[in-house]
């Protein structure tokens, strides 16, 4: 009662202009990626047009289809905003657009961190969603790390006339509870994704209680109904698609296959993310190898990056802020529009006076405060998207940091090999040092240290230390146990050819001295009795020895 009590008397947040990154943090069974095989793949796919690496190299496809290379020139000064990039006259113009904001967040990345991961950043195509009331076209691009992590980001920029906070909530931050009433896709991200999905599709229809139905018929049956879902998959693709002008560019989107002239189909953003995640499983390459991993799977996990830019009654301090909109900030970072019960706002992250920081494990929201003079459309000032790219670029750490440490967690719990186990282990055990080094910020290492308390990843961390060395034991265990087994028979094999010596050079000319009535069977038989009597003797002399 007295936390309702508290936000008594505060104003009702009526947004106008906000930004969301709809982030999904994808880690794959992979130890290492051979990055320029992947961006090949992207390009070659058509499901994507640029690939920038993080040295500042790109590829692109033209006009006619063809693969390009374009090593970006930077001018000026590398440590503040004066600097420029350069690209040759051969680029076209959407490209320059997809390559200009990569080069942006990676500018932010190199102040925030003295040692940048290698990492890919791909453009993909857009994904509109339509419902009762409206149409939103959210614009896509994935983030792919060397060592098998990717962030998957689906950007969102509105302007609204006073949109409440409830009707915010509702449609926009629990956009991954709204059902659609059709979604738009490209068809080479839906072929891609029905290829992923096929693999392992009718599986649960041949099994009982858990247990797979085999046979020859089955076989031949899953074959058949694989063959018969590609076709019409095919068959509903192979439509001409809906024309969409999204950010300047035209896009061509199909509906989800097999969706069209449907009253009873329903889905929701979700499965935009599912499909795009199997397509990107599909394009990956393992580094050093020709053939792609063995190792299929992934876990993921996704959270919304909030930018609230302008709002009615936005305040230039946080203290008003506070005092004015913690209710309604509260109850974003719930993530619900009850009025029940509201927790208290998490501490600000942000040790500055321009903005906000609160985060928990279901969104990150940035809260900007509107200082005098300044323009009531945030567009109209020139550093906005520099701001905007450098609150995506402190995400892009927290996410990468936090999905490291958990498929680390994954991989100690269950381990697919004993390479998988050690990288596990090595993780985890440096998962502090870690933070200590994420940032050159020590405002940036505090709040990462929170995060992860947070989202609970650090209490994870040492019960998969444990698990980890459990598994380490079990293998050490049975490195030992196949060892002792390969000495034993060394020994027997050595005991057998040291004895046949023995007896033939030492013991044998002895034999026939002694017993010269012997004859030539007799002889060795009782020579190489002979030398095992004195060899077990040997044996048992030095066992006995050891034992005391």
């Amino acid at each position: 009662m007295n936390q309702v009590s508290s936000f008594q008397g505060m104003s009702l947040l009526k947004i106008n202009q906000a930004n969301i990154y709809y982030n999904c943090a994808i880690g794959f069974n992979y130890l290492t990626l051979d990055l320029v095989k992947v961006a090949k793949s992207l390009l070659n796919s058509g499901i994507s047009r640029s690939v920038f690496f993080s040295d500042y190299n790109c590829l692109y496809t033209n006009s006619e289809g063809t693969l390009e290379y374009e090593k970006i020139q930077l001018e000026g000064r590398h440590w503040d905003s004066t600097w420029k990039a350069k690209f040759s006259e051969k680029v076209p113009k959407s490209i320059v657009t997809d390559l200009m904001i990569a080069c942006q967040i990676s500018f932010h990345e190199s102040k925030l961190q003295k040692y940048n991961s290698l990492y890919l950043r791909a453009s993909l195509p857009p994904v509109v969603l339509e419902f009762d009331n409206h149409i939103l076209p959210l614009h896509s691009s994935v983030k792919i790390f060397s060592d098998g992590i990717a962030i998957l980001s689906f950007q969102l920029d509105c302007t609204w006339d006073q949109i409440e906070e409830n009707e915010f909530i509702n449609d926009y931050v629990n956009i991954f509870k709204r059902y659609c009433k059709s979604i738009w896709i490209s068809s080479e991200l839906q072929r891609l994704d029905a290829q992923e999905v096929l693999k392992s599709a009718y599986e649960n229809d041949f099994s009982v209680a858990g247990q797979p139905v085999r046979g020859f018929k089955v076989w031949k049956l899953k074959k058949k109904l694989k063959a018969k879902s590609l076709a019409k998959l095919n068959k509903s693709l192979d439509t001409q698609g809906e024309e969409f002008s999204i950010g300047g560019d035209d896009w061509s989107l199909h509906k989800v296959a097999c969706t069209e002239g449907s009253d009873k189909w329903e889905s929701t953003f979700e499965l935009c993310q599912s499909m795009y995640i199997n397509s990107l499983q599909s394009l990956l390459v393992k580094a050093g190898n020709k053939v792609r991993n063995n190792f299929y799977g992934y876990i993921w996990n996704g959270r919304p990056s909030i930018t609230l830019l302008r709002f009615d009654g936005q305040p230039a301090t946080k203290e008003e802020l506070t005092d004015t909109f913690s209710r309604s900030l509260s109850k974003i970072l719930t993530r619900t529009s009850t009025d029940v019960f509201q927790h208290e706002l998490p501490p600000d992250l942000r040790v500055f006076d321009d903005y906000c920081f609160h985060a928990n494990r279901a969104l990150l929201l940035w809260t900007w405060l509107k200082p005098k003079k300044s323009s009531e459309n945030v567009w109209d000032e020139s550093g906005t998207a520099s701001k905007i790219f450098e609150n995506q670029a402190r995400t892009e750490i927290i996410e990468h940091l936090n999905m490291e440490a958990s498929r680390a967690c994954s991989w100690a719990q269950s381990p697919i090999n004993s390479n998988y186990l050690l990288s596990a282990y090595e993780i985890l055990a440096s998962f502090d040092t870690s933070i200590y080094y994420s940032s050159i910020s020590g405002e940036v290492n505090d709040s990462h240290t929170y995060l992860m308390e947070a989202f609970g990843t650090k209490s994870l961390i040492e019960p998969s230390k444990e698990a980890a060395k459990f598994h380490l034991d079990e293998l050490k265990y049975k490195s030992d146990m196949a060892r002792n087994s390969n000495d034993r028979w060394l020994a027997l094999t050595f005991g057998l050819v040291g004895a046949a010596s023995l007896a033939d050079f030492a013991l044998h000319p002895l034999v026939k001295n002694y017993w010269p009535l012997l004859n030539a069977i007799e002889s060795p038989i009782v020579s190489i009795f002979l030398a095992f009597v004195i060899l077990l003797t040997i044996s048992f002399v030095v066992w006995g020895f050891n034992r005391r």
